[in-house]
């Protein structure tokens, strides 16, 4: 299913560029911040940071987007909103396929963006305590969701620079 849905992509692509106006390939460096809304998770992380890469191919004004993103947070972990002691880490992988039409005259262009997404995480709990011992505890998952956002992106030259508000589910 994997091949047929990529081949697909591909087939697209090269079939509208051979009709098109403009083809061009770029690459982004991925910077950003995780804010989770009202859960569990924020109690025992909060917020983190978020790293990772994205390859758009651009078809006159649509894109069509790869993306990796990596998270990492730790944490303390929590028994009914209480501190249990311990240390928590949480370390989750995003791959995500989309498009990302464009709309804007110049250098200055407003886009949105909407696609597939692919999650593995792994969340790791460690306890010491003289009490108890040590105890130390993996869980690992995966999960497929979508993905939509607004954003605005500025070209100078060779140089874009792109910034988005997205919503990850």
């Amino acid at each position: 299913m994997k091949r047929i849905f990529l081949v697909t992509i591909l087939m697209g692509v090269f079939f509208i560029e051979s009709y098109s106006q403009t083809f061009g390939v770029k690459g982004h460096f991925l910077y950003g911040r995780h804010t989770p809304v009202s859960s569990p998770f924020e109690e025992v992380y909060g917020g983190s940071n978020t790293f990772g890469g994205e390859v758009i191919a651009l078809i006159n004004k649509i894109g069509v987007f790869g993306r990796y993103q990596r998270m990492q947070a730790y944490g303390e972990p929590r028994v009914t909103g209480n501190l249990a002691g311990g240390t928590t880490e949480w370390d989750q992988n995003f791959l995500t396929l989309g498009v990302r039409p464009y709309k804007g005259i110049g250098p200055v262009k407003g886009f949105g963006s909407f696609g597939y997404v692919r999650s593995s995480f792994t969340e790791t709990f460690s306890l010491e305590s003289s009490t108890l011992g040590s105890f130390s505890e993996t869980f690992d998952g995966d999960e497929h969701g979508f993905m939509i956002g607004l954003g605005l992106a500025v070209g100078i030259s060779i140089v874009s620079i792109e910034g988005s508000a997205e919503y990850v589910h």
